[in-house]
């Protein structure tokens, strides 16, 4: 088994979760599934991460990078 490489954080407070039509995070989910990176990404919902004016924000870690 191969160990975790990164992590996608994808905010799901309010606002964010307002501008999400496409439900990101779903779909963040079924790419992973579709190009078997379940050992290799760990996805993670989580709350209001401060940015609400970019949203919907993903932050992927290492790099710390914020889309």
């Amino acid at each position: 088994m191969e160990l975790l490489r990164l992590q996608v954080l994808v905010c799901s407070g309010e606002e964010c979760a307002k501008s999400q039509k496409l439900g990101l995070y779903n779909i963040f989910k079924t790419e992973i599934r579709k190009n078997n990176l379940e050992y290799e990404v760990e996805l993670i919902k989580t709350k209001c991460l401060g940015l609400c004016d970019l949203g919907p924000v993903v932050i992927v870690y290492p790099g710390d990078i914020v889309y």
